[in-house]
């Protein structure tokens, strides 16, 4: 789906992991979501978050449950909105914002 990443949106997750593939063939970003909700935000092919704020990009969105050095450690087990961005995309026609996105995802603490 197009999601175009807010700066509000964006504001709310924080850095938590990266993963490199074998011979750096691929790298990975994971971010969780810093507030009230249970969100992943996980940036495939190198891209960075800041780099990426103000963009729209071509994006999955899912569910996972949360897991230790992947989520917050006060939400490991608890069910997450996975959001999963593959690469910038130059069109923003009909993009919803990563804030909507988050305003249906779970409540920590429930």
């Amino acid at each position: 789906m197009l999601l175009e990443i807010d700066p509000k949106g964006a504001a709310r997750f924080d850095l938590i992991n990266e993963w490199h593939g074998k011979g750096g063939a691929e790298h990975c970003k994971y971010y969780a979501e810093n507030g009230d909700r249970c969100a992943l935000l996980v940036l495939r092919n190198g891209l960075d978050l800041a780099a990426i704020t103000g963009l729209t990009v071509d994006s999955s969105i899912g569910w996972e449950q949360g897991v230790s050095h992947f989520s917050r450690l006060d939400n490991v087990g608890k069910r997450h909105t996975k959001i999963t961005v593959y690469r910038i995309i130059y069109d923003q026609d009909k993009a919803k914002t990563l804030s909507a996105v988050l305003a249906k995802a779970p409540k920590a603490g429930q």
